[in-house]
């Protein structure tokens, strides 16, 4: 079964080697992004900005590889960059290793995107998991190696750790209302934005605190986990694990704090970001 691409991309970007590998396993996942080239663009002048850096013999890193995708979607349609069998070199790694990899023509963070690029989105996301068995599902990976079913860019670990933004909300809300499948609340009756919340709290709970940027990064993030107590903690197994990472996070605070290697104000907003966090748990 072939889909049908508006575009491929494929006998040109054959001829540069970097951008692509072989693939040793049947994809089992679809990593969404927004092709984000801040230009103020509407969506076919961003894909066709997209097509162009695709064929770009420039688009080469030091590193010795590029920028690119499995396909590409815009208004006008699909194109294909990648056949889905092969990785292209990359998106995200390691996810691309087992996961075809979209970018969706978005120019700008937070932009509208057309309704006619999310239903070209739709169906090539159908398209693979009747191909390939990919369960319609959005999941945060723990492991970039091992996930099934759809994820950003932004949920990736890989994601996560460089501040990845995309696709964001303005992909998800109107993706999967076309999609009719998963909505934006899962079984424990938390927002996709809530559950992104707590993996990055339990990371940053034990990650190193090593920067006042870091510090004030994550008393904004525990700060807003304390408004989102009373729903997190409906769940008696992710109260648990609420609570296992407030116990690491102060004592992770109480460490640095010790050894003074942050300002007193820094160290006090996190305190105080905690301790609200704590306190709301309480209250469940």
């Amino acid at each position: 079964m072939t889909y049908p691409y508006w575009r491929n991309l494929w006998p040109a970007v054959q001829e540069h080697p970097w951008k692509y590998d072989s693939r040793a396993r049947v994809p089992n996942a679809i990593l969404w992004h927004a092709t984000r080239g801040n230009q103020g663009y509407d969506g076919a002048t961003e894909m066709n900005a997209f097509v162009n850096w695709v064929l770009s013999p420039n688009n080469r890193t030091p590193s010795g590889y590029a920028g690119i995708s499995n396909v590409g979607i815009g208004p006008q349609g699909v194109v294909l960059c990648v056949p889905l069998d092969r990785i292209p070199r990359y998106s995200s790694w390691p996810s691309d290793y087992h996961a075809i990899s979209v970018e969706v023509a978005q120019s700008n963070l937070g932009q509208a995107i057309e309704p006619a690029t999310i239903e070209h989105c739709v169906r090539f996301a159908e398209f693979c998991r009747k191909t390939y068995g990919i369960p319609r599902e959005r999941v945060f990976p723990a492991n970039d190696w091992e996930w099934r079913g759809e994820t950003g860019h932004e949920d990736t670990v890989q994601g996560r750790a460089q501040g990845k933004t995309d696709p964001g909300a303005a992909f998800w809300t109107p993706y999967w209302a076309a999609a009719g499948g998963q909505t934006q609340e899962d079984d424990m009756g938390m927002t996709t934005d809530q559950v992104r919340l707590l993996v990055a709290l339990g990371e940053l709970a034990v990650g190193p605190l090593d920067s006042p940027n870091v510090v004030r990064d994550l008393a904004d993030r525990v700060g807003a986990a304390a408004g989102d107590a009373s729903v997190l903690q409906r769940d008696a197994s992710l109260n648990s694990a609420l609570r296992e990472i407030r116990a690491n996070l102060q004592a992770h605070i109480a460490s640095h704090q010790t050894a003074g290697d942050h300002t007193h104000a820094d160290i006090e907003r996190l305190l105080g970001a905690a301790n609200a966090f704590a306190g709301a748990l309480d209250q469940g």
